[in-house]
């Protein structure tokens, strides 16, 4: 199961507010999501003798993708732990949007070591709430937003061990249970 902490973003009154919830309120599809993507992460892993990321060894993103088709129509998730600079277009193209249709909306990041793991693109959920905050600056939004994020500091699955150490480039491989 991944460990994760679980915040929201609240847009109302075109004012943005945030606040740590209760993983409690995280739906049960959700948790599901995730410990099904975790197996798949894994079991993808255990082919692979050592690894420089996760994310781009075993194609993690194309996997979460794929998982994705498998979830109700009112439920979406975006991983995004990518370049910090998607951060912007995947909220004004997916995240806003699916959440104006009514939808469920969550955004996924990977952080602390076990994201340096994941992929290295230095992707924090500080980064939704400054591009959020910049589209308040110079828009009006009419309607009440409210955005999950849930960022996965670790695994009790997903256990990586350093396989180079003192070497410039980390690699890693997965700790079999």
């Amino acid at each position: 199961m991944f460990k994760f902490s679980f915040k929201k973003i609240y847009v109302a009154d075109n004012k943005l507010y945030t606040s740590t919830e209760s993983k409690k309120l995280v739906s049960p599809t959700i948790i599901n999501f995730l410990d099904e993507y975790e197996k798949l992460v894994y079991n993808s892993l255990l082919k692979k003798q050592s690894f420089k990321y996760v994310q781009s060894s075993i194609s993690a993103f194309s996997i979460f993708e794929s998982l994705k088709k498998s979830l109700p129509k009112n439920v979406k998730i975006e991983m995004m732990t990518r370049h910090p600079n998607m951060t912007a277009g995947i909220l004004l193209e997916k995240l806003i949007p699916s959440q104006i249709s009514g939808n469920e909306t969550y955004a996924l990041y990977f952080k602390g070591d076990f994201g340096r793991c994941w992929l290295n693109s230095q992707a924090k959920s500080q980064n939704i709430v400054n591009e959020m905050s910049k589209l308040l600056n110079i828009s009006f939004v009419k309607k009440n937003i409210q955005l999950n994020l849930i960022e996965v500091f670790g695994s009790s699955l997903l256990q990586f061990r350093e396989t180079q150490l003192g070497a410039k480039t980390k690699r890693w491989t997965i700790n079999k249970l």
